[in-house]
């Protein structure tokens, strides 16, 4: 059997310092099927420059590259929309433009794949210079895999660049609605759909600069958002869960009307008692006490999604 197409959607914005790197990675690749769609997001730099410059290296390969480039910029979730909507792979592997991949990346998460919708591994966290934090996304997060929905009500440890999934997830998952993160939302409707499973490996170097998107420990970088503005995000949040049909609808039904009747600092049996009940599945990728009572209560006082 010929192995199976698998497109990298690159989506890049000013980020001439560190894609260099991330496609020369991107050319190591011991996968032998590959599509290359970069969508840019009207960068003001060098880097349009850089993929046009890279396209070439890419075709020597036998790697089909599609550029794009936005005459406006779009934002972050549109421009992730756009690129996913432009691969032709039966497997797709969203691509930041400041990480590094192992060569072995995509070759590695399809070989544990199997039956799985999305296929996840390990990230090892490097600073701005590439230099090693000493640190993986497993050291903070307990990694998940399963089928239950539920896993991703609160927390995410699916990051999108070290993902791997299906085309036809897409089929559900687009158009991205208006959520904090839209690897979580991969993530979730992977998990509704079918499986989520992980690969004990660091496969990608993860970098960790000022200028990133958004941190590991969540949140965007440089963002200063009032209480207001985090319960508001929380609850578009919690209303795009609800409003997917799956397995597990009635549950963030629930728990998005439990939010909308929460007083600001204040407790709400109706949270409280759906929390609890359903916390060790909420809390999984905790990773002390993911069924204790105090990760109820710190949700409650400050809840936000967890990365």
């Amino acid at each position: 059997m010929s192995p199976p197409l698998v497109s990298i959607a690159l989506v890049t914005f000013n980020g001439e310092t560190h894609l260099p790197a991330q496609l020369e990675s991107l050319l190591q690749q011991t996968h032998p099927a590959l599509e290359l769609v970069a969508c840019d997001d009207a960068s003001s730099d060098g880097t349009w420059h850089l993929l046009e410059r890279f396209a070439p290296r890419f075709e020597a390969r036998g790697i089909a590259v599609r550029l794009l480039r936005n005459p406006k910029n779009l934002g972050l979730r549109r421009n992730v929309e756009q690129a996913l909507r432009q691969c032709s792979g039966s497997w797709i592997a969203p691509c930041d433009q400041d990480d590094v991949w192992r060569p072995d990346k995509i070759e590695r998460l399809l070989d544990v794949a199997g039956d799985a919708t999305l296929v996840y591994s390990d990230s090892e966290l490097i600073d701005d210079d590439g230099k090693s934090l000493q640190t993986h996304v497993s050291d903070r997060l307990t990694m998940i895999d399963g089928s239950d929905p539920r896993l991703f009500a609160l927390s995410n440890c699916v990051s999108g660049h070290a993902m791997l999934l299906r085309r036809g997830l897409l089929d559900r998952a687009l158009p991205l609605p208006d959520v904090s993160f839209h690897d979580w939302w991969l993530a979730f409707v992977a998990t509704n759909i079918g499986t989520v499973r992980y690969l004990d490996e660091p496969l990608v170097r993860f970098r960790q600069h000022p200028r990133n998107v958004s941190t590991f420990t969540g949140g965007r970088a440089g963002e200063r958002s009032s209480e207001r503005e985090k319960q508001a995000a929380r609850q578009r949040d919690f209303d795009a869960l609800a409003s997917f049909r799956g397995p597990q609808q009635a549950f963030f039904r629930s728990l998005a009307s439990a939010w909308a009747e929460r007083p600001r600092r204040v407790l709400t049996l109706t949270l409280v008692g759906l929390l609890w009940r359903h916390r060790a599945l909420v809390f999984a990728s905790k990773k002390r006490a993911p069924g204790g009572a105090r990760h109820v209560l710190k949700y409650l006082w400050g809840l936000r999604l967890q990365r």
